[in-house]
């Protein structure tokens, strides 16, 4: 996917949802609030800590990110819980 593709695409998302696929394949759309399970400890996050994720955002470089208590966070350190 290209800059412009993804350009489009994010005229049509928000910062309060996300789609996801779960593990039977279905996509599923997930409003802000969600939960996320910490897959380890960093900063001051635990491991198994659950969190409740309030915006989805994307950087330049186009990875998620998580804003939790106003603080943002990268994907790859949660699990969504669903």
């Amino acid at each position: 996917m290209d800059k412009t593709q993804i350009v489009e695409l994010l005229k049509c998302s928000s910062p309060y949802s996300i789609l996801i696929v779960n593990k039977t394949g279905r996509l599923l759309e997930l409003h802000c609030p969600f939960i996320v399970l910490a897959k380890y400890s960093f900063l001051l996050i635990k491991e198994g800590q659950k969190l409740e994720v309030s915006r989805v955002l994307l950087t330049e470089n186009l990875t998620i990110v998580y804003q939790i208590d106003n603080k943002k966070f990268h994907f790859y350190h949660f699990e969504i819980l669903v």
